[in-house]
């Protein structure tokens, strides 16, 4: 560099990365999944996305294929697919990519994806802390896990109590699809509480 000869000629060899799916993320994390997804799919490398869209499919239980929207990130190494429709409740979705989808350069996948998730059932309550007829400290939340997402601005104006709860406050989690609510609770005193 500085005009001094190298005292010996080197090389090396290496190889590039073949274009692989990462990480695929599923509406709903580890739950039933939500009727309107999404699907994320990253990789290692910058993809080719009429050519992954062409060979990505999501089917229903029958097998009829599902359309949807993709939606990509400006590095094109990550795109989270949306379906057109909401999904059915309580059914067995199954997704795939097959290896044929190709990286920017050109390269395919190879290794394709197959997967599969559950949607949620009818909403419904899954459980409560404490259970029916059991005893809750004054000062410690009621929580409700629901079986589905719900969407509610101010989860308080959907819940009442008798007698009535001085103080009632409520906040919804949407990782765990629960619902604390907070108040507060005479002593000695059987609640009734209405959703």
């Amino acid at each position: 560099i500085d005009g001094n000869p190298l005292q010996s000629q080197g090389s090396w060899t290496f190889t590039t990365a073949a274009p692989r799916v990462e990480q695929v993320t599923i509406d709903g994390a580890g739950q039933s999944t939500g009727l309107d997804g999404p699907l994320t799919f990253t990789f290692n490398q910058a993809m080719d996305a009429a050519s992954v869209e062409a060979n990505f499919q999501v089917s229903d239980p029958n097998g009829v294929p599902v359309l949807g929207k993709f939606a990509w990130n400006q590095s094109t190494n990550e795109f989270s697919w949306t379906p057109g429709d909401l999904l059915q409740r309580g059914a067995r979705y199954a997704f795939s990519l097959d290896g044929q989808a190709q990286a920017l350069g050109g390269t395919p996948l190879g290794d394709g994806y197959r997967d599969s998730f559950i949607t949620v059932p009818e909403l419904g309550v899954i459980s409560t802390t404490p259970a029916e007829g059991g005893v809750i400290n004054e000062y410690e939340p009621l929580v409700i896990q629901f079986s589905g997402p719900i969407q509610a601005g101010r989860p308080v104006d959907f819940v009442s109590f008798e007698p009535r709860l001085p103080g009632l406050s409520a906040y919804y989690s949407s990782t765990d699809r629960t619902l604390s609510i907070s108040g507060w609770f005479d002593p000695s005193t059987d609640y009734v509480l209405t959703i």
